[in-house]
C-alpha cells in the first residue's frame, strides 16, 4: 500500500512580521516546520517557500489587521447569515466601518457573539499574490485561535491581554458583557503599557505576548504548531 504525502502551509501576518510554517501530513502524523520570517509587507519573499498547486495554505491575520464586536445572541436566531447582518450594521455604527470594505465573521459563543472584521481589500491581496502557488483555505483571525486556548485564562481572571508587534488586543468579561478591543501600543514598552491601562481601565492583569523568534526553533524542542500559539508567552502583570 502507497500513502501520498500532501503539504499543507501556514501563514501569521501581523502588522510588521509574517511568519510562514509548513507541515508533512504522512499516515500517522504531522511534522511542522518553520519556514521563514519577512517583512509582513513582502509578501512576495515567501513565492519560493510556497510549492506544489494542490498544496494547501491558511492564514491568520494579526491584531493589526483585524476589528473586533460582541453582543447579545439574539433569540431564535441559529444561523450565521443574520448575525453578520447585525454585525455589520455593528461595525458601522460603532466604529465607523464601510460594510463594503470589510469582511465580516461570526462565532456564537456561550456569553454571546464575536464578531471580527478584515479588509476586504487586504484578503483580495493575500489571494492575487498567493493563491497562483498554494491552494488557499481559509483567511482567519489569529485571536480566535488565542480566545479559544486562553479560555480558562479568561475564566479564572475575567481579562485577556495579546500584544503582537505595536497591537494590543484586550478582551475583557469581567463586567458580564464581553468586550474586545485594539489598541496601538506605539513604542512604548509592553509591561509599562499594560500596568498604565491596568490603573486607567481595569485592563487585564494577563498578558499573552507573541514572541516571533520562538518560531525560528526546531520541532523537537519547541512543538511548532500549525495556528501559531506556540509563540505565545503568558505572564502576570502586577
Amino acid at each position: 500500500m502507497s500513502y501520498l504525502r500532501s503539504t499543507e502551509y501556514s501563514l501569521y501576518l501581523g502588522g510588521k512580521t509574517a511568519l510562514l510554517r509548513k507541515a508533512a501530513n504522512w499516515p500517522w502524523s504531522k511534522k511542522w516546520v518553520a519556514l521563514t520570517e519577512c517583512d509582513a509587507g513582502r509578501l512576495d519573499n515567501l513565492a519560493e517557500f510556497l510549492i506544489g498547486r494542490s498544496a494547501r495554505l491558511t492564514i491568520w491575520l494579526g491584531g493589526a489587521h483585524c476589528r473586533w464586536m460582541t453582543f447579545p445572541l439574539p433569540p431564535g436566531v441559529y444561523t450565521d447569515d443574520p448575525l453578520v447582518a447585525i454585525a455589520r450594521k455593528l461595525f458601522a455604527d460603532r466604529l465607523g466601518l464601510d460594510a463594503t470594505k470589510w469582511r465580516v465573521i461570526v462565532a456564537p459563543q456561550r456569553f454571546g457573539v464575536v464578531a471580527a472584521a478584515a479588509p476586504i481589500s487586504l484578503i483580495d491581496t493575500l489571494r492575487d499574490n498567493l493563491s497562483s502557488k498554494v491552494k488557499l483555505r481559509a483567511v482567519s483571525p489569529w485571536f480566535g485561535q488565542v480566545f479559544t486556548r486562553q479560555n480558562v485564562v479568561l475564566k479564572e481572571n475575567g481579562a485577556l491581554g495579546v500584544l503582537e508587534d505595536d497591537v494590543i488586543t484586550l478582551m475583557d468579561v469581567r463586567s458580564g458583557a464581553p468586550r474586545i478591543s485594539t489598541l496601538i501600543v506605539g513604542q512604548e514598552d509592553a509591561r509599562s503599557f499594560v500596568q498604565r491601562v491596568a490603573l486607567q481601565s481595569a485592563a487585564p492583569t494577563q498578558v499573552a505576548i507573541m514572541h516571533t523568534q520562538k518560531a525560528k526553533g526546531s520541532l523537537a524542542v519547541d512543538r511548532l504548531q500549525g495556528n501559531f500559539l506556540d509563540c505565545l508567552v503568558l505572564g502576570s502583570v502586577t
